[in-house]
Parts: C-alpha cells; sequence; structure tokens
C-alpha cells in the first residue's frame, strides 16, 4: 500500500490504517458529522506514528511558521481571562484549534514515502461513495438517517459537502494517477452534482472558486502564489474595514441574487462585529468570545441597527472573528502563518500545485463566509490537505 523506506513494513502498516481512516471520514460524515474531528485525529496520529518510525517526519523548514502558530497559542491563552463568559474557551483552544494545527504542522513537514496505487484507488473511492451517501440522503429525505437514528437535519451534511470541496482537487490528482483522467472527471462531476445539490451554499461558492483558482494556477508562474499571500495578508490585516467597503460597493442586485447564501445577513453581521473591533482593537474580548458579546451590557454599546447582527451569532467570517477576540495581535499573527503557508504551497512540485492553490483558495471563501474559526471538523480538515497534496506528487512522481 506504501512504497518501502526505512523501518517498514511494520511502519507501512501504520501508514496504511491512516490513509484508510482518512478514506472513510467523509462517507463517515455525511452519516453521523460528529464522526470527523475524531476520524481524522485518529488518521493524524497514525500517520504521524507511522513516518516517525520510518522517519520521514522532518524539523519545521520555516521557523517563522512555527514561530507564529506558537505566539497565537501563548496570545490566545493568556486572553482566557478577558472573556465576557467565563466558558470552554481552553478546551476550545487546546482540543479544538491547537491539536489539529500541531498535527498539520507535523504532517506538512513530513517528507513520507510514496503511497502505492492502492491508497489512491481508496481515496478516490471514500470520495465517491461520500458524495453517492450525500446524493441518496438528499433525494430520498435522508433515507439512510432514518434507518440509522442519525440527526435528521440535513444542514448537518453541509460539513462533508465542504470538506469534499476542500479534499476534492489532490483526490482527483490521485484518480488520475491511479485509475486514469476519465475515471477523475467523473468523480470530479459526481462530486460537483452532490455539492450542488446540497444546502450548502457555501461550499457552492467554495468548489466554484476553487475551479477558478485550478485553471488560473495551469500557469504555474511561482509568483502567483507571492501574490495571493500579500492578497491574504493585507484582507486579514485590513478586515475590519471591508464590511463597510462590500456594503458600498455590491449592488443591489448582486444582493438579490445572492439571497440564498443570506448575503444581508451577513452584511450586517459583519458590519456589527467590525464595530466591536473598534472597542478592543489590539487584544480583543479574548479566545473564543466572539459568540459572547451580544449577550448582557455588552450589547448595550452596539447601535441599535446592528445589534440584530451580534445577538446570539457569530461573526461567519475568520479573519474577524480573530480580529474580534485577539485584536490586532492575533490578525497579525494569523496574517504571517496565512502567508508563509501559501508561499510554501507554492513550492510543491509543479504536478500539484494547481490543485494546492484551489484547495487554498476553497478554503479562503469558507473561512470568509462560512463557519466559526475553532471547529474542531473544520481545522481537522485543513490539517489533513498536506498528507493530501504529497500522496498526490509522492505518487505522480513514483509513475513517471
Amino acid at each position: 500500500m506504501v512504497q518501502d523506506g526505512p523501518g517498514l513494513p511494520w511502519a507501512s502498516r501504520v501508514i496504511g490504517a491512516g490513509y484508510a481512516l482518512l478514506a472513510l471520514a467523509l462517507p463517515m460524515a455525511v452519516m453521523t458529522y460528529r464522526s470527523l474531528p475524531l476520524l481524522l485525529g485518529l488518521a493524524a496520529a497514525c500517520l504521524v506514528v507511522g513516518w516517525g518510525v520510518s522517519r520521514s517526519l522532518r524539523r519545521p523548514r520555516d521557523m517563522v511558521l512555527a514561530i507564529s502558530l506558537a505566539l497565537f497559542v501563548v496570545v490566545a491563552a493568556m486572553s482566557l481571562e478577558r472573556m465576557p463568559r467565563q466558558g470552554d474557551g481552553f478546551e476550545v483552544l487546546f482540543g479544538h484549534a491547537a491539536l489539529p494545527v500541531a498535527l498539520g504542522v507535523m504532517l506538512g513537514c513530513a517528507d513520507p514515502p510514496a503511497p502505492g496505487r492502492r491508497v489512491a484507488q481508496m481515496l478516490a473511492a471514500g470520495l465517491a461513495i461520500a458524495a453517492l451517501l450525500l446524493l441518496v440522503e438528499l433525494r430520498t429525505d435522508l433515507v439512510l438517517h432514518r434507518l440509522t437514528g442519525a440527526n435528521l437535519n440535513p444542514s448537518k451534511m453541509n460539513q462533508s459537502a465542504v470538506t469534499m470541496v476542500l479534499w476534492l482537487w489532490p483526490i482527483l490528482l490521485l484518480a488520475a494517477a491511479a485509475l486514469g483522467s476519465m475515471a477523475a472527471l467523473g468523480l470530479a462531476a459526481l462530486v460537483a452534482t452532490a455539492v450542488f445539490l446540497s444546502e450548502s451554499e457555501t461550499a457552492k461558492l467554495a468548489l466554484v472558486t476553487g475551479a477558478l483558482a485550478f485553471a488560473v494556477f495551469q500557469w504555474r508562474r511561482p509568483w502567483l502564489f507571492g501574490v495571493l499571500a500579500v492578497a491574504v495578508t493585507v484582507s486579514v490585516l485590513s478586515q475590519p474595514l471591508l464590511p463597510a467597503f462590500v456594503d458600498a460597493i455590491l449592488p443591489k442586485h448582486a444582493l438579490d441574487a445572492l439571497e440564498g447564501a443570506h448575503a444581508r445577513e451577513r452584511l450586517v453581521i459583519w458590519r456589527s462585529y467590525a464595530a466591536a473591533t473598534a472597542m478592543e482593537p489590539m487584544a480583543g474580548f479574548g479566545f473564543d468570545s466572539s459568540g459572547e458579546i451580544g449577550f448582557g451590557p455588552l450589547l448595550e454599546r452596539f447601535p441599535e441597527e446592528l445589534r440584530s447582527g451580534i445577538r446570539d451569532s457569530h461573526p461567519h467570517n475568520m479573519a474577524l472573528q480573530v480580529w474580534v477576540e485577539l485584536g490586532l495581535m492575533g490578525a497579525f499573527l494569523v496574517a504571517v502563518a496565512l502567508g508563509r503557508i501559501i508561499r510554501a504551497a507554492g513550492r510543491l512540485d509543479a504536478s500539484v500545485t494547481p490543485a494546492a492553490a484551489a484547495a487554498i483558495v476553497a478554503a479562503l471563501l469558507v473561512a470568509a463566509v462560512g463557519y466559526g474559526a475553532w471547529q474542531a471538523w473544520w481545522l481537522s480538515s485543513l490539517a489533513m490537505l498536506p498528507v493530501l497534496l504529497k500522496a498526490a506528487a509522492g505518487l505522480k512522481a513514483a509513475r513517471a
């Protein structure tokens, strides 16, 4: 399943188990969304152990990235006592956020042995089964959920739709290398059909933007990643100013066209949280506090027209959430980390850089309009992208 290397064959079985759990994660997530971070955590643990035994793990090559992430955790931990209401911020920081990010950094630093064809087939099959399950459930009023007693809210499948969109691009490369280009095209069509029939407007937008990035980065110019890194850095640092800017330039017909994506509601929410950043601009309200500032006396500090956007809500924008919770200090560290990650993606093998760009741009779109920043399923899904990209690069190199 994995090509030979030091410390094998025992390590190859552990690595194979990691890939198997990775393939299983998406079909399971369609049926029970809470399983995704658990299965991805187990997959990451298997890969770290297997690659460690086979001496494939390496020290971080980018110390700026490692230091910025470590400082972010320190700043976030120190901010916990500033939260408006004391909750489970410690658990969220270290269990939901820091652990997946640390595993992602370790996996990203690995120089793993190339996976075999069976690994590629297994990952492609996992994605195809997940898409088929999503289609069946959407077209049959959740018949399998009813039979198994799973949660009957179809929106709970949105997380798996988003993860499909993120992982699609490297898995397409794996499918093309192991099964042929026609099989890869069929897999892409199947996933696109499932996503566009789902309730996740975020996944649909991410699929479209990812496809555009995949096409643009076929040009394979290294400076494109530099431009993307600069754009993302500027966007993160200027995030509190962007809601008013978007509100001013976005025409009414565009808002009407995006009604299904709740564009008007998002603008009110973003303007509300942008106003919150002005109240605590340097250090923020404390890690994981953005869902709490709409309660109690803090709400009285907001203009009446913005209170509906902050009451019982969250920013729906991860950069804005960092600003609200950790202020300029946290936003600066996140901007540095994202810039370094994007530049590192540009140094991957040229055969996978378009897929890396597509996954990054899709993830940035989700981060800009979708979920809370510290959800374990989201960070775990992102942490697996280096694994999939390196698997694709390794298999293509081995078969060249």
